[in-house]
């Protein structure tokens, strides 16, 4: 009986994409299969919001207003821009782990003492989600 051959590598697992996208050309180059994944450059952006955002902002997409939560003049400046609420989230993650809606100063401040967080404008309102997402 023949054996069979694989062509194609596809995943949807976060962990398994870091290693294809690492170990693409190597297993090309082994098996002949092609890996269907993004680089490990995109992936690292894809998976920092603030890289993401700010990734978005180069290529001309809108995205909104953001910055580095332990960046106090961006921060300063975010808030008189758009005021209360805001949105701080962190860099990496997904769904909504972790992500915290600031009504005021002293809530931003408890924010931005967190290590990898992104403070952004809040689009939207509590009855309404807003979601995105990016593939390349």
């Amino acid at each position: 009986m023949p054996r069979e051959q694989i062509h194609v590598i596809l995943s949807g697992v976060e962990p398994i994409l870091a290693v294809l996208a690492r170990e693409a050309e190597r297993i090309r180059a082994e098996t002949g299969a092609i890996c269907i994944v993004s680089s490990p450059e995109c992936l690292a952006i894809g998976d920092d919001k603030l890289l993401t955002c700010q990734w978005l902002r180069e290529s001309g997409f809108a995205v909104p207003l953001h910055a580095a939560a332990e960046d106090s003049d961006s921060v300063e400046s975010l808030v008189n821009r758009c005021g209360f609420p805001l949105i701080a989230k962190p860099r990496s993650g997904k769904s909504a782990r972790g992500i915290i809606e600031i009504q005021n100063v002293e809530e931003l401040k408890s924010v931005s003492s967190r290590k990898n967080y992104v403070v952004q404008e809040y689009i939207g309102d509590p009855q309404q989600e807003y979601t995105v997402g990016c593939l390349q």
